[in-house]
C-alpha cells in the first residue's frame, strides 16, 4: 500500500532498504570468497538488471522530491531553516570526502572492509571480535571501497544513509503538517554537533537512524490505515536495524510495544509476524555468525571464536550505572534526555554525544500545546510518543546498570521520532497566546541562536581539518593525504608507517594498548588490542609477566606500544582494569624487548626482542 506514504518518505525508506539488501549481497560473495572488484561490478549489474522496473521508479520518485523541493513557496522562516540544513549538509559533505581518521572507524568499522578486499573472502577474525557483529553497514564500505578503489567512499555511504534518514523524518512531516514543521526537524537533528559528525564518519548510527525513521513512518501509516501489510514492513526494518547495530534491538521492541497497544486483541498474530519477519531479515548475519564464530549472536550469549570468560568479563566490566552514584544518579535518570542534553558533549564522560541544545527539551512542548495541534498532527504526535516511550524506558535501564548504557549514541533510534515530537511541540507553540507574554517569539529567537551557534561550530571544525585545501590539493604539505592524517590522527598514523621500515616487511606486529590498526602497512600483520586487553588477559590465562613474553616471542617479531594511553589512562582509572596488573607490563616489556623507534612526544613506541 505504497500510495499510503509520500513520494519523500518512500524515497528514504526504499532507499536504506535497497542498501541492506545489496550488503546481504556482498555477504554472500565474501563468504564464497569472491569479493573482488571484477565481480562485484558485475554483481552490480546483475541486480541492477533484476531490480530494474523498481529501480526506475525509485529514480522517477527522487527527481519528482527535487521538483517539489525546487518549486515550494518558502516564508522567511522556512528559508533560514531550509538554509541551515543546506549549509550544514554541504560542510558534513566536505569533511566526509576526507580519509578516515574517527576511533572506532580505525579501530574495526573499517578494518572488516580493508581485510575483505585485501583477501577477497569473509572469515572470521578472533583478533577483533568487533568484526564478529552483524557488518551490514561495513559491507556497504567494502561495496564503495572496492568499486572506487578509495576508502574515502566509505564516509559517503555512511552520509547517504543518513540523508535518507532524515528524507524519511521529512517526508512523514509533511504528510501530516506544514512543510516549515519538516524543515525545523530536520534542522533540530543537524544542530546536535555528534549528529552533524555522523554525516562525516565511517560509522554505522545513520543507518539505524535511517530505519527507525522508516519504522516510525510505516507505525504511523499502520494506525492510521491499518493495513496489516505494514506489519510485515515493519518486521523486516526491524531485524535490517539489528543487522546493523545490536542496540537497534530497542527499536524491534518498541514496535511490538505498539503492536500490542494499537490493537491487542490481535497481538499474538502480528507479533509473530513481526517478529518471524524481523528473524529473517536478520538471518544472513546469524547464519554468518554461527558459521564462522559459533555463535549467531556473537560474543552474546553463547560465546564464541577467541571469547572466553576472562574476555566476556573484562568487555561486560563498563564501570557501574547511574544507579551507583546514588540520588544524584536517580535523578538523571528521571530526566535523562534533558541531562542528556545539559551533560552530553562528543567524547565526554558517561553521555558521549552533543545532541543540540533543543532537539529533546522542545519534544515536552508537544504535551503542552496538545489542544493547540490540529487533527491532521495528532496522529503523528500520538505514534512518535508512543513509539518513544519503551526506548526511553530501555534507555533508562541501560543507564541505570551499565556505565555506558546512557551513552546517547547507543539509542540513535529514539531521534526521528524526537525530532517529529520537537517540530510540532513547536508548531503548536505558534498558536499559543501572544500575550501576556509572547513564549513562541522568545522560543524561536533562541532556536536561531541555537542553530547559529552550531553553524559556527562547523565552521571551526572546517577551519581545523581543513578538507577543502585537501579537496583542492593545495601545494603544501599539510594539505595531502599524509598531511591530514598526521593533523587528525597526531602520532598514531606516523607510527604504524614506521612498522614495516622498523621491523621489516613480513614482520608480525602485537600492539599494546592500542586497538586501532586500520593503517597498519601491507606489508606488516597487526594483531591490535582491540579490548586493550592483551596483557591483562595474558595475566589471567597464562600467570607470570615473563611467561607472557615468552609466549609473545613465538608469535610475534615486535610490539608497538601507546605509552599516552598507559600513562594517563590504565594506570590512573580502576574501572578500567586492575593498576597493579597494568603497572607490571612496562618493566616486564623493557626487560624482554629494546626500545627500536619513538615518536617525538614520546606517544608510540616501537620494540624489538633482545637478543
Amino acid at each position: 500500500p505504497t500510495e499510503q506514504l509520500s513520494t519523500t518518505e518512500r524515497v528514504g525508506m526504499e532507499g536504506i532498504a535497497g542498501l541492506c539488501v545489496l550488503s546481504w549481497v556482498g555477504l554472500l560473495l565474501g563468504v564464497t570468497g569472491a569479493f573482488t572488484t571484477l565481480v562485484l561490478w558485475i554483481a552490480l549489474a546483475v541486480v541492477a538488471m533484476l531490480v530494474i522496473i523498481p529501480l526506475s521508479s525509485y529514480a522517477r520518485d527522487v527527481l519528482r522530491l527535487c521538483r517539489e523541493l525546487l518549486a515550494a513557496e518558502y516564508t522567511g522562516w522556512t528559508r533560514f531553516l531550509a538554509g541551515f540544513v543546506v549549509f550544514m549538509l554541504v560542510t558534513a559533505l566536505l569533511v566526509a570526502l576526507m580519509p578516515p581518521t574517527e576511533w572506532d572507524a580505525l579501530m574495526y568499522h573499517m578494518l572488516l572492509p580493508k581485510r575483505l578486499l585485501q583477501t577477497g573472502q569473509l572469515v572470521a577474525y578472533p583478533d577483533n571480535h568487533y568484526t564478529g557483529f552483524p557488518q551490514t553497514v561495513e559491507m556497504m564500505f567494502a561495496w564503495a571501497n572496492g568499486l572506487f578503489g578509495r576508502d574515502t567512499s566509505a564516509a559517503l555511504v555512511h552520509y547517504g544513509a543518513g540523508l535518507l534518514g532524515l528524507v524519511t523524518v521529512a517526508g512523514t512531516l509533511r504528510r501530516y503538517a506544514a512543510a516549515h514543521v519538516m524543515w525545523l526537524a530536520v534542522a533540530l537533528l543537524l544542530g546536535g554537533g555528534s549528529f552533524w559528525l555522523g554525516f562525516t564518519r565511517e560509522y554505522v548510527d545513520m543507518a539505524v537512524f535511517a530505519l527507525s525513521a522508516g519504522a516510525l513512518a510505516v507505525l504511523t501509516a499502520w494506525r492510521v490505515h491499518g493495513d496489516p501489510a505494514w506489519v510485515v514492513v515493519m518486521g523486516l526494518l526491524a531485524g535490517l536495524a539489528v543487522g546493523v547495530k545490536y542496540t537497534a534491538g530497542m527499536l524491534a521492541i518498541a514496535l511490538g510495544v505498539a503492536v500490542l497497544v494499537t490493537q491487542p486483541r490481535r497481538v499474538i498474530r502480528h507479533g509473530l509476524v513481526m517478529a518471524g519477519v524481523a528473524l529473517l531479515a536478520y538471518l544472513p548475519w546469524g547464519l554468518r555468525g554461527l558459521a564462522q564464530y559459533g555463535n549467531p549472536f556473537f560474543p552474546f550469549f553463547f560465546g564464541g571464536a577467541g571469547w572466553d570468560s576472562v574476555r566476556a568479563a573484562g568487555f561486560s566490566s563498563s564501570g557501574g550505572g547511574l544507579l551507583a552514584s546514588g540520588p544524584a544518579g536517580i535523578a538523571q535518570l528521571v530526566l535523562l534526555p534533558f541531562v542528556a542534553t545539559v551533560a552530553g558533549t562528543e567524547g565526554g564522560f558517561r553521555y558521549s554525544f552533543d545532541a543540540g541544545v533543543w532537539l529533546m527539551p522542545l519534544a515536552v512542548t508537544a504535551i503542552w500545546g496538545w489542544d493547540r495541534l490540529t487533527d491532521d498532527e495528532r496522529p503523528l504526535a500520538k505514534t512518535a510518543g508512543l513509539l518513544l516511550l519503551p526506548m526511553l524506558a530501555l534507555w533508562v535501564a541501560g543507564g541505570a546498570l551499565s556505565g555506558i548504557g546512557a551513552q546517547t549514541r547507543l539509542v540513535i533510534p529514539v531521534f526521528p521520532a524526537f525530532a517529529m515530537l520537537s517540530a510540532l511541540g513547536f508548531e503548536s507553540m505558534s498558536r499559543w497566546p501572544r500575550r501576556p507574554m509572547n513564549v513562541y517569539f522568545i522560543v524561536r529567537a533562541l532556536v536561531i541562536f541555537a542553530l547559529g551557534a552550531s553553524a559556527f561550530g562547523v565552521v571551526l571544525t572546517l577551519a581545523n581539518r581543513n578538507p577543502a585545501g585537501v579537496i583542492l590539493s593545495a601545494a603544501t604539505p599539510q594539505n595531502t593525504r599524509d598531511g591530514y592524517l598526521f593533523n587528525n590522527t597526531g602520532a598514531h598514523y606516523v607510527a604504524l608507517q614506521q612498522l614495516d621500515d622498523v621491523l621489516g616487511d613480513g614482520a608480525r606486529v602485537r600492539f599494546a594498548y592500542e586497538p586501532k590498526a586500520y593503517y597498519c602497512p601491507a606489508a606488516v600483520t597487526c594483531d591490535p588490542d582491540a579490548l586493550t586487553d592483551h596483557w591483562l588477559h595474558g595475566l589471567r590465562t597464562v600467570g607470570e609477566p615473563d611467561a607472557i613474553f615468552e609466549q609473545w616471542r613465538d608469535d610475534v617479531d615486535g610490539v608497538l606500544f601507546f605509552q599516552f594511553a598507559y600513562d594517563t589512562f590504565f594506570l590512573v582509572d580502576d574501572n578500567v582494569g586492575n593498576r597493579e596488573e597494568n603497572a607490571l607490563f612496562l618493566p616486564a616489556l623493557e626487560r624482554h624487548m629494546e626500545l627500536l623507534w619513538e615518536d617525538a612526544a614520546g606517544a608510540y613506541q616501537i620494540y624489538g626482542w633482545r637478543e
